[in-house]
């Protein structure tokens, strides 16, 4: 089905251009506040002293949204997250409907239901024993991998590493290990961001030796091109002499929303309060800050025209 180069892209790109992001244009959801694994560096559980075992019914997440639609007109895209948000896959498919643009973002440990219209992000931190022991649950690694060999088909997929000291060495490899082998579009890495209540945290990868992982990171897309999804512009705004500009004027957190399992806004990011934003290593505050940029949106306008002369869109 060709898509409406009006309505999907010449629109959205008009907003971008002339009003930057619209306020709750994109938000993100902790559809539920259960999850099947206990990993070691997340940052849902271990942010909270205590463990979140409340969450809105289906009926409130939909009065939520249709409440939120109503506030912002422009609100465009939104991501599932929990928890593990295929614990609640049938709400999840419900509150898809409210949006252009819909993203999940899953541990994978659960079949991945056949939704085409829907992108996921799969949760993969490292090769296969490194992943299994940040998970906590030996052969975890290769059923995700079988549960998207199965399942994902044509549909829209990219694995999503968070780096940390346990897992830096091993990026390469990883990479390998799903190159041409799996379905998957793709990878997606960023660093660990700690909490500021926690200055001694293992996990967390320094400013001067993140710049050499992001210059393995610029390598790695010249050499399996975009199977590294991110820009290498985008990489090296996190450079340690780069990300304090985009930290300090986080889109997200001044133009977006983050919701917790009771629907309450969350302060900063989905991260919540005790995110360390010094330290932040999550990719979407930086591929925001590149995506707003007026000259990318001017090239991709022309990519697009472009692909519309090719007969790939209709116009309305």
């Amino acid at each position: 089905m060709k898509e409406s180069f009006l309505k999907t892209h010449l629109l959205p790109q008009m907003a971008f251009f002339t009003m930057g992001m619209p306020r709750n244009g994109s938000i993100s959801v902790d559809i539920t506040s259960r999850c099947n694994l206990r990993c070691k560096h997340c940052y849902y559980f271990n942010f909270n002293n205590e463990e979140v075992t409340t969450e809105l019914s289906d009926i409130e997440w939909q009065e939520k949204l249709i409440k939120l639609k109503k506030r912002s007109l422009f609100s465009h895209s939104c991501t599932f997250v929990g928890g593990e948000p295929l614990i609640r896959k049938e709400l999840v498919r419900k509150l898809t409907r409210y949006f252009r643009y819909n993203l999940v973002v899953t541990n994978g440990s659960i079949t991945l239901p056949y939704w085409k219209d829907v992108f996921f992000h799969v949760s993969v931190d490292g090769t296969e024993e490194v992943h299994d022991e940040i998970r906590n649950q030996k052969g975890l690694y290769q059923k995700i991998k079988q549960n998207i060999c199965e399942n994902a088909r044509d549909m829209h997929i990219t694995i999503v590493t968070c780096l940390t000291n346990e897992n830096k060495h091993c990026i390469e490899e990883l990479v390998r290990d799903w190159l041409d082998k799996t379905p998957t579009q793709g990878f997606i890495f960023d660093f660990y961001t700690p909490s500021i209540n926690d200055d001694k945290d293992r996990f967390v990868i320094p400013h001067a030796e993140r710049d050499k992982i992001i210059d393995q990171m610029v390598e790695l897309r010249k050499k399996y091109g975009n199977f590294i999804t991110i820009p290498a512009d985008v990489y090296d705004l996190m450079r340690s002499g780069n990300y304090k500009k985009v930290v300090k004027n986080c889109i997200f957190r001044r133009r977006c929303g983050a919701f917790d399992s009771m629907g309450n806004k969350k302060p900063k990011c989905v991260l919540g309060g005790s995110a360390n934003c010094d330290l932040c290593g999550c990719i979407v505050p930086y591929y925001l800050h590149f995506r707003l940029n007026k000259k990318f949106i001017v090239s991709e306008v022309k990519k697009s025209l472009k692909t519309l002369l090719q007969g790939k869109y209709i116009y309305l």
